[in-house]
């Protein structure tokens, strides 16, 4: 990571440039997504996102997210990352590590009670996850798309930031996790 050059920024901050480079590197990193499902699935609204760079290239991208939900009659402060992806030929370097604490950093900062992302559980990119603390949800959550049909998935990972307790009644209980709108 010493040649490379990591950024935090708001969403608001973004530029047509960022947002083109981010949109390349995504198809790069998720082909099997499509713009369906980009449209239908993952519509949340991200609050910033972290980008490193190898001089003008961006080769590692992060969004960040934070919602109010309720589970099982706690409210929750729900932080979470989605669209982790480095280039490929930077991969093993640990960028996605780095990217990671900073947002779990940034999360935490926020006052999210825990943190959580998804992952696709054909793909071992999930010991990634679980080296940074991120457990695998053993049970499926649910979701609402964008015409307001709930949605079950598996892949889920949660790390606890600032209560253990929501984070033990979600991994535990029986109830299904819903994030509310919108996938990360």
């Amino acid at each position: 990571m010493d040649d490379l050059k990591l950024i935090i920024i708001n969403q608001n901050e973004i530029t047509t440039i960022n947002a083109h480079e981010i949109d390349v590197l995504a198809v790069e990193c998720f082909p099997d997504v499509t713009p369906q499902q980009n449209e239908e699935h993952f519509y949340a609204k991200e609050f910033a996102r972290i980008l490193v760079y190898d001089k003008e290239f961006l080769v590692g991208h992060v969004k960040l997210f934070s919602r109010e939900i309720e589970y099982h009659h706690n409210k929750i402060n729900l932080g979470g990352m989605g669209a982790v992806c480095v280039k490929k030929e930077y991969r093993g370097r640990g960028i996605a590590t780095e990217m990671l604490r900073n947002g779990l950093e940034i999360l935490s900062e926020r006052g999210c009670d825990i943190a959580c992302l998804n992952v696709d559980t054909r793909k071992e990119t999930y010991k990634l996850y679980e080296s940074v603390g991120f457990t695998m949800l053993k049970k499926n959550i649910s979701f609402e798309d964008s015409h307001g049909k709930i949605i079950y998935d598996d892949g889920t990972m949660f790390i606890p930031l600032h209560s253990r307790h929501i984070y033990d009644e979600i991994m535990k209980g029986k109830n299904t996790f819903h994030y509310g709108k919108g996938y990360w």
